[in-house]
């Protein structure tokens, strides 16, 4: 689902840019999964496999994807459990029902990410039940 402009303004004000550099850890396999994350700049990737990666694509269908399988991003292809800029990486049911981490994400190289912490992401969606709608069962959305 596309976002209108006033959502796109809303969720740019619950932003939190974070830096990191090459082989931090942005999220911790088994830890609280508290946010879900916009690739600013960089690239980052699974430092664990997840069994299956769920993706949405732009016409709004989540589709199960083998992890084996390479995506394509333009004249490249990345690994699959590699992210670039404009990625959006968020197990959404595990945020909203307060889980834990399934995989471990690292910075490759220098990178910023965008988080929205699991209050702002609730925030969000009580205003905007349709896009909450259409994330659900989503866990990696590229």
């Amino acid at each position: 689902r596309q976002l209108s402009g006033p959502q796109k303004t809303q969720l740019e004000t619950y932003f939190e840019k974070l830096d990191f550099e090459d082989g931090d850890i942005i999220w911790e396999e088994g830890a609280p999964a508290e946010c879900a994350i916009l690739v600013d700049t960089g690239r980052v990737a699974f430092k664990t496999k997840p069994k299956n990666i769920f993706c949405r694509g732009n016409i709004g269908v989540h589709i199960q994807v083998d992890p084996t399988t390479a995506f394509t991003s333009g004249k490249e292809v990345l690994q699959p459990e590699m992210f670039e800029r404009g990625s959006f990486i968020g197990d959404i049911d595990a945020i909203l029902a307060n889980r834990r981490n399934d995989v471990a994400v690292t910075a490759i190289g220098s990178v910023s990410v965008l988080c929205l912490y699991r209050e702002e992401l609730l925030n969000f969606f009580s205003n905007n039940p349709g896009v909450l709608l259409s994330m659900l069962h989503t866990r990696y959305i590229l």
